[in-house]
């Protein structure tokens, strides 16, 4: 096998497993919500403060910004640049 055709699999496989991830913490967003915040936040999902449930668009959003965050931190953690400790 050639080095591009190997490089090229790689890349697919990376991506593959980008699909999945963003597909399973999108299931996780919008199970979390629904369970976590109507009990944490009773009175303002009463007063439609705060939405008692995430619609599929909403959820996406909340995973493309934890996909965000968690990408910022990992490449914070490749590059070995930490905040020093006291």
């Amino acid at each position: 096998m050639r080095h591009s055709e190997d490089r090229s699999r790689r890349s697919r496989g990376k991506f593959g497993a980008a699909v999945v991830a963003f597909g399973v913490s999108l299931l996780l967003a919008r199970y979390l919500w629904g369970l976590a915040v109507p009990e944490l936040f009773p009175g303002a999902v009463a007063q439609g403060l705060v939405a008692a449930s995430l619609s599929w668009g909403t959820a996406a959003k909340v995973a493309l910004a934890a996909a965000a965050v968690a990408l910022a931190f990992g490449r914070r953690a490749r590059t070995g640049r930490h905040a020093p400790t006291p």
